[in-house]
């Protein structure tokens, strides 16, 4: 009953992607989820990259940063570059996509470039300085 009615509400095209699909229903899902789980390591590719420059540049400007503004730390980095090979070896996964990203692609110092604005890049750099350590949290 239910599929005669589906059938009725589709038309000869949706009939015919209906067959389909029941035919090849498990590959079909199988791409799907294996697209997602691409995409999922991807984008935990983009946090572990991120992650790592900013290691970089904790261990470039850790003592000198202090409470810098976003401002003057981008004025740093396009003086004396990014550690972009930080973010190449923060993980062996070949392809990275950004938060709202739906392609991934390869994982390269000009995807990173493209990835991490050296605006954005200061800017988050700032945050972290300028956010409380655990410990500075604890003696208050």
């Amino acid at each position: 009953m239910v599929d005669i009615f589906t059938r009725s509400m589709l038309g000869p095209w949706g009939q015919r992607l209906l067959d389909f699909y029941l035919a090849n229903s498990l590959w079909i899902n199988g791409l799907i989820l294996l697209y997602f789980a691409i995409l999922f390591l991807s984008r935990w590719n983009y946090r572990r990259a991120q992650a790592a420059i900013l290691a970089g540049l904790q261990a470039r400007y850790g003592p000198t940063s202090g409470k810098k503004s976003a401002g003057e730390i981008s004025g740093r980095l396009a003086q004396d570059g990014v550690p972009w090979e930080a973010g190449l070896r923060a993980t062996a996964w070949p392809l990275i996509a950004g938060p709202r990203g739906i392609v991934p692609r390869p994982k390269t110092a000009r995807a990173l470039q493209q990835l991490f604005p050296l605006d954005a890049l200061a800017a988050h750099y700032a945050e972290q300085t300028a956010a409380p350590t655990p410990r500075e949290k604890q003696s208050k």
